[in-house]
């Protein structure tokens, strides 16, 4: 049993602790004995786990765990801090103090498991590839959004330059000197000066028009042109 957890002890069944000397486990009557606190290790520190699982999981507290198939008897591993967690049935636990060597001390390391320690810096390089491939990606990624928001800049600025330069030439000599022309060569020419911009919109002449002028002295003339020409 790991953690909080009410369970009621039948006659057939005992308490039992783990001597880590004599690798057995011993029958006892004493509750508080048979209590044991979880590993714990603060920033700085690291635990020496003996018979670890080769998936690295710990029991669940608030669980009735069983030990699983997966544990590695015979090996070790370090557990750097912060850590805290129980164990299962067979695991032994040390937290050591970190090693702080000051400018004239030096360390003297033995490999543990070498295979297994290559094996961890392939699988940091691994990591690392990813991360670095992650990064391009949110760069590119980027790039790509500042790129699409200036060209709506550009759009929206000469959309802006457009609507002012007509505004600007729209005046009432204007209005006259066009309703004296033929209404359909002033439909034609208003059509072939505003059809590009009305394509780059995904619009209709007229729908550009009608944006275009709303408001101003020539809408009405506009309006007029087309409603006498269908007519």
């Amino acid at each position: 049993m790991w953690g909080p957890l009410t369970m009621t002890i039948s006659q057939q069944e005992a308490l039992v602790t783990f001597n880590t000397r004599s690798k057995k486990f011993e029958e006892t009557a004493d509750f508080e004995r048979a209590k044991q606190l979880f590993v714990s290790a603060p920033e700085g520190w690291y635990v020496i786990l003996k018979n670890p699982t080769s998936d690295n999981k710990y029991p669940e507290a608030g669980q009735a765990n069983t030990s699983p198939n997966t544990i590695k008897i015979g090996t070790k591993v370090n557990i750097p801090g912060p850590a805290n967690f129980a164990l299962y049935p067979g695991q032994m636990a040390k937290t050591v103090r970190g090693h702080k060597l000051r400018s004239n001390q030096y360390l003297l390391a033995r490999v543990y498991d070498a295979a297994a320690a290559d094996l961890q810096k392939i699988i940091d390089q691994i990591k690392d590839a990813e991360l670095e491939r992650e990064k391009k990606e949110d760069a590119v990624r980027i790039e790509y959004q500042k790129q699409l928001a200036a060209i709506k800049k550009d759009e929206q600025t000469a959309y802006a330059e457009t609507v002012a330069k007509i505004m600007e030439s729209v005046s009432d000599e204007l209005v006259a000197a066009l309703e004296s022309r033929a209404n359909a060569d002033m439909l034609e020419t208003v059509s072939k000066a505003v059809s590009p911009y009305a394509i780059a919109q995904n619009e209709s002449v007229s729908e550009t028009v009608n944006r275009l002028l709303r408001g101003t002295s020539l809408e009405d003339t506009i309006n007029n042109i087309v409603k006498n020409k269908m007519e």
